[in-house]
């Protein structure tokens, strides 16, 4: 282990991504299935992204609780070429994601143009890996899911829809993709959480009180609040357009119908996600279209600053450079997913082998060497 300038722990990348592969694996994790888990978790925490390994031990509480499949029969329900829909069998929701993605790819290869609903899903982390899948195969992605209930539509007071996000993304110059991953609320949930604990309130525009008025009290989500959606009509508008092309079209639960996994982890969630690859190939010669890419690149980025700024980015240039980053120098472990990591009931003596550098127990360490 080694330390990042910013005092966080680092971690090689293969030995974090065997530890939860092995954490999903005693929860009675497929092994195939516990790698793609793994991978898709471990990817986020190198990017950056909060929906990364602190994630593991809630998703294995969701399976002891049984609202989860440890080993779900994923399968296609229906099938008309171009347009598929899956059911998740309650599967974890990154490899059920990962599955569909992985269709939606295959599918376009085929006909240019593939469209996958998969329902009865749960929390899927990050939409951007699965749209960034499809940029990483010559295709731009676009992914998205809805959510239980947080966030108050335009107008309205109380939790109504949730923040349901959206990523989108394509092929860049060079390996480097373009994506997006937003969430419709004006800010996520956890910086309510980091206020509330360090006893700070919250500016007005980020969530609203039980009885729908703006608060600064970052324990009003809590307190039958509700967040409030980014741009107002706008990000409301949005969410309720995801989840008319997921839960609604996906034959899943819809807004209130759906369960708070954290809360009730006994109950499956049906959660649906959609996702959508088209083939930049038989629409422009894929070299052409990132030749272009570059060209927009150097405009972005040459683009003139503004006051205070120093430097201009290209949406995910900063999770990409991030991701570099932890591949050469170890993957920076912020405080929630080292807590995380330490919640992986019967690995105690791992994790803190991990952490510490020594050799771990009963051989653990990376099939990839």
């Amino acid at each position: 282990m080694n330390g990042g300038i910013d005092g966080a722990p680092r971690v090689p990348e293969a030995a974090l991504r065997e530890l939860g592969a092995r954490a999903l694996r005693a929860a009675g994790v497929p092994d195939r299935d516990a790698a793609v888990v793994a991978r898709v978790m471990v990817a986020n925490e190198m990017r950056g992204i909060s929906h990364g390994v602190a994630l593991l031990a809630p998703y294995i509480r969701h399976i002891q609780a049984g609202g989860m499949t440890a080993a779900p029969r994923i399968a296609i329900e229906r099938d008309v070429g171009a347009t598929l829909v899956l059911n998740g069998d309650a599967g974890l929701g990154p490899l059920v994601a990962y599955r569909a993605m992985e269709l939606a790819i295959e599918r376009a290869r085929r006909y240019g143009v593939a469209f996958v609903v998969a329902r009865d899903g749960n929390n899927f982390a990050a939409a951007g890996y699965y749209a960034k899948m499809a940029a990483d195969a010559g295709m731009a992605g676009v992914a998205m899911t809805n959510a239980d209930p947080t966030m108050a539509v335009a107008g309205g007071a109380g939790r109504t829809v949730g923040n349901n996000p959206l990523a989108c993304a394509v092929p860049g110059a060079g390996d480097r993709a373009v994506y997006l991953d937003i969430a419709m609320s004006a800010v996520a949930g956890t910086k309510l959480a980091i206020a509330a604990r360090e006893g700070r309130s919250i500016p007005e525009g980020w969530a609203l009180d039980a009885g729908g008025a703006p608060s600064t009290d970052p324990a009003a989500v809590r307190q039958g609040g509700s967040l409030v959606p980014f741009g107002g009509y706008k990000g409301s508008g949005l969410a309720l357009l995801i989840e008319c092309l997921t839960g609604v079209l996906g034959g899943a639960a819809i807004m209130a119908e759906m369960r708070d996994w954290v809360s009730d982890p006994a109950g499956r969630s049906d959660q649906a996600h959609s996702f959508i690859a088209v083939d930049i190939e038989p629409l422009l010669p894929l070299a052409e279209f990132k030749e272009r890419m570059a060209r927009l690149a150097r405009q972005v980025r040459g683009a003139r600053q503004a006051p205070g700024v120093e430097r201009i980015y290209l949406p995910g240039d900063i999770e990409h450079e991030r991701e570099r980053d932890a591949l050469q120098n170890g993957v920076p472990l912020r405080g929630a997913t080292v807590a995380g990591l330490r919640d992986l009931v019967g690995l105690a003596a791992e994790v803190e082998a991990l952490l510490g550098g020594a050799p771990a127990r009963n051989g653990l360490k990376s099939r990839d060497g």
